[in-house]
């Protein structure tokens, strides 16, 4: 008697088809070498991440890119350098995807005050399956400029947001540039109506305008800044919001289902989020308070999530204090909100719950969260500035261990159990406790039991993001060998018109079939209670398109073997000729098919004490005669629809087949 245990202990919530059943993964993390300002995933549910790397680089820092997929494995990762580069930090901030499928990257070249203070927007169009560049653009003046986040406008061009210190006021304004798909400007317009300004984050608005954030300030005091622009540049509308500190800043905003937005960013101090309607007037705000005035918070990114809701990521630490003056202590907190701003939950990472040392040696580095967005499966994928790329379920699990048990006995000897945790993050460990005083540490154990029984299976996953435990009831058991069979009431049939093909298996948890034509089928009968153990039946009704003989295949699967059943299927022009074609072959036809009110019987071998009979498709006997060589009967009585026939008599004669009644 066998087991076969399928667990997850990864940070990915996706399905590996495997026979006979299906194996599930949880979350996953995947530490990388790049400093990461934004995440995105496209269609096909891979992730694109954009930031900066110093090492491997020809200038102080340069753009950094990567792609990972859904399992969090690592496709590829991209450093930029080159004449198109400046000779100081360089980096990306923004990534997103355009309708074409390629990526397109924004940010600054000689980011900083580097003197002679030529800092240019940055903007990359790259091939998504290889991190190939199809071309960089630059854009600035003699002055400082940069680009902190890109979107897709409606026509298919690009719109970048940052700030400008070469037009405008003079000072540092607001800068949005829009491009077409070649990186041709189109459009640029400035935004300031007091001291400096610049702009963080900006998306497209149901209208085809552009909803942007940042901070204006004069002097010390910084505003949080909403601002509005239509779909070639011109400043609809803005608004601001007073902040409860000197250094009050918008990073994040995203459009919200009742058409208004939401807003996050911080006050140095705490960070705050901000709900406003369609015309950026504060519905309600929520500033997170901190005490003692020596912890600071930054609100760097936050979304509107599937069901209705905000998810916040902040992130700061706490000053280091006498007497031992030790690192900063580093925290990391995701809230959720609902529509009106009230806390659903929230979760800290890395420090209180988990026990946690940022600087801990095995990953030598802290890491701030600084951009989140919802996956295709509802869960949430975050980047980090130290390259640390989080996958978490729906509620921001980042760690769960399950599995689903197959059990039983092929060789009445030995009871062998096959466990399998599947692909694990990086450091993740396993241990099982097997319930019978047997434990392992692989990730894929084979676990022997000497008897049958009921047993209590726990699997326990960790890694530096938690661990998990979970416990569940086996019941090892006999399983006999899968066996079928497959027939069909009419072996011979018309083109274009249904043919019955009958399956039976016992034993089987799956049956996969080939209907000689190039299609397939299968059926899944995965259930926790009868897998392997049940009996099952399948009735397909399959049309073949073109005239011809088929060889039908049952391939059935069990927990101990699988095997294959065969039937033909001839396939003529129509049913007349199907009957023809059974006069040559058993001497014996029915016509006309379809049929009105009477039909014919004809042998031209005669018959001997024959009988025909007529079913409906319950089975139910409608008419029975007895027939010589050739006989008429009447069928006027007759509802429309599809009867089966079957001829018999003492020579061995042996018709069956399907009528058609007009």
């Amino acid at each position: 008697m066998f087991a076969i245990f399928y667990g997850q202990s990864q940070t990915i919530n996706f399905v590996v088809d495997y026979y006979p059943g299906s194996l599930h993964f949880g979350p996953w993390i995947l530490k990388d070498q790049g400093n990461d300002w934004e995440v995105m995933q496209d269609s096909a549910g891979s992730y694109y991440t954009a930031g900066f790397i110093s090492s491997s680089c020809t200038s102080f820092r340069c753009p950094y890119l990567c792609k990972i997929d859904s399992a969090g494995n690592l496709l590829w990762s991209k450093t930029y350098n080159g004449s198109a580069f400046g000779l100081n930090a360089n980096a990306a901030r923004g990534v997103t995807i355009d309708k074409d499928g390629f990526l397109i990257v924004t940010g600054c070249i000689n980011c900083g005050d580097y003197p002679p203070n030529d800092n240019q927007n940055l903007l990359m169009k790259l091939d998504a399956n290889t991190g190939d560049t199809i071309w960089v653009r630059t854009y600035g003046g003699p002055q400082r400029e940069w680009a902190n986040s890109v979107c897709i406008a409606a026509d298919g061009g690009y719109v970048m947001a940052g700030r400008t210190n070469s037009w405008g006021q003079g000072s540092a304004d607001m800068w949005f540039v829009k491009t077409d798909t070649a990186g041709n400007m189109l459009w640029d317009t400035t935004f300031d109506v007091q001291g400096e300004a610049w702009a963080n984050s900006i998306a497209l608005t149901n209208d085809g305008g552009f909803i942007a954030c940042g901070t204006m300030c004069a002097g010390i005091c910084q505003i949080p800044t909403l601002v509005k622009l239509d779909s070639i540049g011109n400043i609809q509308w803005w608004q601001q919001y007073p902040g409860q500190g000197t250094y009050t800043v918008a990073y994040s905003v995203n459009k919200t289902y009742d058409k208004g937005y939401i807003i996050s960013g911080t006050d140095f101090e705490d960070a705050f989020v901000i709900k406003t309607d369609s015309m950026g007037n504060s519905k309600w705000q929520k500033w997170f308070t901190n005490i003692p005035d020596t912890l600071h918070e930054r609100g760097y990114s936050i979304i509107s999530t599937l069901d209705s809701c905000y998810l916040l990521i902040k992130w700061g630490y706490i000053d280091a204090q006498p007497p031992s003056w030790s690192p900063y202590q580093l925290f990391h907190d995701f809230i959720k909100l609902d529509s009106a701003g009230n806390t659903i939950w929230e979760k800290n990472f890395f420090q209180d719950s988990l026990g946690w040392n940022p600087f801990d040696t095995a990953w030598n580095y802290y890491w701030g969260p600084h951009d989140i967005k919802q996956a295709h499966d509802g869960g949430f994928i975050i980047a980090t500035e130290k390259g640390v790329f989080i996958k978490t379920d729906a509620d921001m699990n980042f760690l769960n261990a399950d599995f689903h048990a197959i059990t039983g006995n092929c060789d009445s000897v030995t009871s062998y159990t096959y466990f399998c945790a599947g692909l694990t993050s990086p450091g993740t460990n396993i241990v099982w406790d097997f319930g019978d005083g047997g434990t392992s540490t692989l990730y894929n154990p084979i676990h022997i039991y000497s008897a049958n029984g009921t047993y209590t299976v726990t699997m326990i996953a960790s890694n530096v993001l938690g661990s998990d435990t979970v416990s569940k009831i086996v019941d090892v058991v006999n399983y006999a060998f899968a066996t079928g069979s497959i027939n069909a009431p009419a072996n011979i049939v018309a083109v274009n018109t249904p043919a019955t093909i009958i399956g039976n298996t016992q034993n089987a948890s799956f049956n996969e079939w080939d209907f000689g034509d190039g299609t397939t089928d299968y059926t899944d009968y995965w259930d926790s209670v009868t897998y392997c153990v049940a009996n099952f039946s399948d009735t397909i009704y399959h049309i073949y398109t073109d005239t011809g003989t088929y060889t039908v295949m049952l391939i059935y699967y069990g927990c101990c073997s699988s095997d294959t059943a065969y039937i033909i299927i001839t396939v003529l022009d129509s049913l007349t000729s199907a009957a023809e074609n059974m006069e040559i072959e058993a001497g014996a036809f029915v016509y006309p098919n379809p049929a009105g009110d009477n039909i014919h019987i004809k042998s031209s071998a005669g018959f001997n004490d024959a009988e025909f009979k007529l079913s409906d498709a319950t089975g139910r006997i409608i008419l029975h005669w007895k027939i010589k060589s050739k006989e008429t009967i009447s069928v006027s009585s007759l509802q429309s629809g599809i009867y089966l026939y079957e001829i018999n008599d003492r020579n061995g004669i042996t018709v069956r087949g399907k009528m058609i009644k007009e």
